[in-house]
């Protein structure tokens, strides 16, 4: 079982008039609007998934992923996709590191590591993986009418 964390950097603009509220801190309400279902239904069915967390700071500029997989190979193949697809997003400086997770400690302190994951990635789930896009567009976002 591994650990896949992912960071990247979010422009400014998009921060400032898509992510944040009047007072300058990330919102919430907003910022969920901009992951649609259907983006994070995607997430969801990735192959080898078991679970990830969002995060994003205060100032909206940085998002974070974290990531249970079942293997490396699937940890992997969302790194691909992480590395390929975000900076066509408009993100930037994406940075993934792959941990083992040690399980029997994360039992003791009560992670969900027990939980069952989707079915691993295979050579035709890469290849169709790697061919598609279905992230996100901030310019869309920014200069929607």
């Amino acid at each position: 079982m591994v650990m896949l964390y992912i960071s990247f950097k979010i422009p400014w603009l998009a921060a400032k008039f898509v992510l944040r509220g009047r007072d300058g801190k990330v919102d919430p309400v907003r910022t969920q609007r901009v992951f649609t279902p259907q983006a994070s239904q995607a997430i969801a069915d990735f192959p080898g998934l078991i679970w990830k967390v969002w995060a994003i700071s205060d100032d909206a500029r940085t998002g974070t992923g974290y990531y249970l997989f079942n293997s490396r190979a699937d940890a992997q193949a969302r790194a691909d996709y992480a590395k390929k697809y975000y900076p066509r997003d408009g993100l930037f400086h994406v940075r993934c590191q792959i941990c083992e997770v040690l399980e029997d400690c994360s039992r003791v302190t009560r992670a969900p590591i027990d939980l069952p994951a989707n079915p691993g990635i295979t050579p035709e789930k890469y290849a169709k993986l790697c061919s598609e896009h279905r992230g996100i567009d901030l310019a869309k976002m920014l200069f929607k009418k």
